[in-house]
């Protein structure tokens, strides 16, 4: 059978929720690089409601050097509750383990602008303002949900800043 060769296995899904406001807490993060610069994808665990325990993704912009008007500095001055100090590191990791209130966005359009058929739309979060610090507390007291590796695991060809397949 020349020319058929196997295929691959499809991922999950996106998840598609209504458009409005939620309580999630952020349980981790990747950092992945995109052209020629990298994105932040912040994991949001939703805690409440009727989508509890569904995970959406909050797409932010990294930068060598944040400054305010950065989505991802306005999300870190929202889970410290202070401005950062001039030289300080911003890490998506003093995101982890903070409750936040988010509003969600469905993508309906792909980068293009073209329209995206029903069945491939999903839902992105925005974070909103902070609910609750619990980063710093012991699991099972103030945490509504138990600690997780903040860290995701990326793939070593990522990390060292290869793309995958090219030496």
């Amino acid at each position: 059978m020349d020319g058929i060769t196997e295929g691959g296995v499809a991922a999950a899904p996106r998840i598609l929720i209504p458009e409005t406001e939620y309580e999630a807490q952020a349980t981790g993060f990747k950092i992945v690089p995109f052209h020629q610069h990298k994105k932040i994808y912040l994991r949001l665990r939703i805690i409440a409601g009727e989508h509890f325990g569904k995970e959406v993704w909050c797409v932010l912009q990294h930068y060598d050097k944040f400054s305010p008007r950065s989505y991802f500095y306005q999300a870190w001055v929202i889970a410290q509750q202070r401005l950062p100090r001039r030289g300080e590191r911003l890490h998506p990791n003093h995101l982890c383990g903070h409750v936040f209130r988010i509003r969600s966005r469905t993508v309906a359009t792909n980068e293009r602008g073209d329209p995206i058929p029903e069945l491939l739309r999903y839902s992105v979060a925005e974070i909103i303002s902070l609910i609750q610090q619990t980063h710093n507390s012991s699991p099972g007291t103030d945490n509504p949900l138990p600690q997780t590796n903040y860290r995701l695991p990326t793939l070593p060809s990522l990390r060292n800043g290869k793309k995958r397949g090219f030496g």
